[in-house]
């Protein structure tokens, strides 16, 4: 019932912006604004229909992206594996920005490990970009693919990652090239290489 009254609600305030003065894309915003409300309200299943037919209507709109994110939102939300995938998927296949692309592809390595689908997870880790964006997208890739090899057993790949985000220079600004030092430094300490262990440890001092 309380939906019902919402979305009479939502409804009625619609038409308030047909009083303002005329704007680009008026229509698509009122949709656009109806869905943000029922996403605000945690009808995450009417939002979803809601977004998409907003991109059946404006498939051309300058929203249409911020629409997709909304809908993997939602499904992530409602904690739905395979739509909130697909929907991910989605995403990436029509962002033309670089950096936004790379960040959504992040996400779906993440996903898919916990998915325990190691192999897809780092096929996406070991291609992200190093030169897209700042270094830190890059950096967080290399370290989650060191953890894979780790996981995998494969100490060897692993350490060459650690080592090569340990060599960047570091100011202790990087978290991750903190962990990676530190990672590095264990690594070499279970290898009884301790001198070059404890180089490592006293960077982080």
């Amino acid at each position: 019932m309380k939906k019902f009254f919402f979305i009479l609600i939502l409804m009625a305030f619609l038409p308030i912006y047909g009083q303002e003065p005329a704007v680009e894309n008026k229509e698509d915003d009122e949709l656009w604004v109806f869905a943000e409300g029922l996403f605000e309200r945690t009808w995450y299943k009417d939002a979803i229909k809601e977004y998409q037919n907003f991109l059946t209507k404006f498939p051309k709109s300058d929203k249409v992206q911020s629409v997709r994110w909304r809908i993997y939102e939602c499904w992530t939300k409602l904690n739905e594996s395979d739509k909130q995938m697909a929907a991910l998927d989605d995403f990436i296949n029509n962002e033309k920005d670089a950096v936004q692309k790379e960040k959504a592809r992040m996400n779906k390595a993440r996903m898919l490990f916990e998915q325990n689908k190691h192999d897809e997870a780092l096929k996406i880790y070991e291609t992200i970009n190093e030169k897209v964006g700042d270094s830190s997208l890059w950096e967080s890739a290399r370290y989650e693919a060191a953890r894979i090899f780790l996981k995998k057993g494969k100490e060897g790949e692993a350490f060459l990652r650690f080592r090569q985000l340990a060599s960047l220079d570091y100011k202790g600004e990087s978290s991750v090239r903190s962990y990676a030092i530190f990672a590095l430094a264990t690594l070499l300490s279970e290898k009884n290489q301790i001198a070059e262990a404890v180089k490592e440890y006293n960077r982080l001092v």
